[in-house]
């Protein structure tokens, strides 16, 4: 008897404690709904408070003027002769910046050798006093009459080295021109600075060449004979568009890294391939790849090269064309609960246009409205 009672106590007690669990169950969910309509509440009213940027994509055109240096000389070489001492050690870089800017190369890049288009080199700079992460790209490269060199910097600093080779009866004529942007952040007197260093070394620079395909000619005595180069006009004609969505940076940056939708980024003018698209996926954040691109404009076809710098916030595009150097920069930044989604699509205005560049310009005319729309489409395409 005593243990029915024990039993019968047991019972109530386990009866009473599954009460308190389901009692505490219930409270424990009204609760965390209550927390969930707060925390909904809190968003709502911040949202009101906090007002978003108008829902359209602002347009912006402006002219961004980009240091520009011209030299020529005459060099006693072949211009296969030429390219191969430019391609084949890329060392003659701290020749460019005598002793001012000094390279390292990186650990996973110890080779020198730039022969072949595509190849890129890793290294680090120190201009100034200022140490910068850098990589130098062999965009274009014709052994007979061309090199294109970027040299890409942290901080998305710029500068693009092309050698146009002409032969003539004493070797070959050398037209160097440098166009380059500083690295943001640099303060204007800076960049002043560091482009006035760069147009006297890239004088030296070819002088020293000359001096060792012709050793008669010391660079001081080509120096003081007047080689001497000259700053070239060139103008970046940039158009901007700006658009909010209402999702945080990280996620428009997901959408952002997917490879299907790196295709809605681009203009309907540039064809890539299913090659290009794999890279995409495949490269991560803060490094870059390169691919070939084909430019539809009307009837013309014209095929570039494109070298695609990704970030977490950022993606950067250069593009190659035939006779020209254009730019695409999308950056995130958070505003107002969202994300705004900047596209900046930057071209080369050259000064004497041909046929395929006036085509260029009557594209570039027609391009603010479809940036504009595809920045909504974007904006659609997350937000939905």
């Amino acid at each position: 008897m005593c243990f029915a009672r024990i039993q019968a106590d047991d019972s109530a007690l386990l009866e009473m404690r599954m009460k308190k669990r389901y009692h505490f169950s219930i409270i424990l969910v009204v609760v965390l709904c209550g927390l969930a309509c707060l925390s909904q509440g809190c968003q709502s009213l911040r949202k009101l408070i906090v007002k978003p940027p108008p829902e359209g994509a602002v347009a912006l055109t402006e002219a961004i003027p980009i240091f520009s240096y011209n030299t020529t000389a005459v060099v006693k070489a072949t211009p296969g002769q030429f390219t191969k001492e430019i391609v084949e050690d890329i060392l003659w870089l701290e020749m460019f910046g005598g002793g001012l800017l000094q390279l390292k190369l990186a650990e996973d890049s110890p080779d020198t050798d730039l022969a072949e288009k595509g190849k890129r080199i890793k290294f680090t700079i120190k201009v100034l006093n200022f140490p910068l992460r850098c990589e130098v790209v062999n965009v274009k490269y014709h052994t007979d009459n061309k090199i294109w060199l970027l040299l890409l910097t942290e901080m998305n600093g710029w500068l693009l080295m092309r050698f146009d080779l002409k032969p003539v009866p004493e070797g070959c004529l050398v037209t160097l021109q440098t166009i380059g942007y500083p690295p943001f952040g640099f303060s204007e007197s800076t960049a002043s600075q560091v482009f006035r260093i760069a147009s006297e070394r890239q004088d030296i620079l070819l002088a020293m060449i000359q001096s060792k395909f012709d050793p008669s000619v010391s660079p001081a005595m080509a120096r003081k004979h007047g080689l001497r180069g000259e700053i070239n006009e060139v103008l970046l004609k940039a158009n901007q568009v700006q658009v909010w969505i209402d999702e945080s940076p990280e996620v428009v940056s997901k959408w952002i890294a997917k490879s299907e939708n790196f295709e809605k980024i681009l203009a309907p003018e540039v064809v890539i391939d299913q090659k290009c698209l794999d890279m995409y996926d495949q490269t991560p954040p803060g490094k870059s790849f390169d691919a070939k691109y084909m430019l539809k404009l009307s009837i013309v076809r014209r095929h570039g090269y494109m070298i695609v710098s990704k970030d977490e916030r950022d993606v950067r595009i250069y593009f190659a064309g035939p006779n020209n150097f254009t730019l695409f920069d999308l950056n995130l930044r958070p505003e107002a609960l969202g994300t705004i989604v900047t596209c900046k699509v930057s071209f080369e205005i050259m000064p004497a246009m041909s046929p395929d560049g006036l085509n260029l310009l009557l594209a570039i005319a027609g391009m603010q409205e479809q940036m504009q729309k595809r920045a909504l489409m974007i904006k659609h395409d997350i937000e939905q």
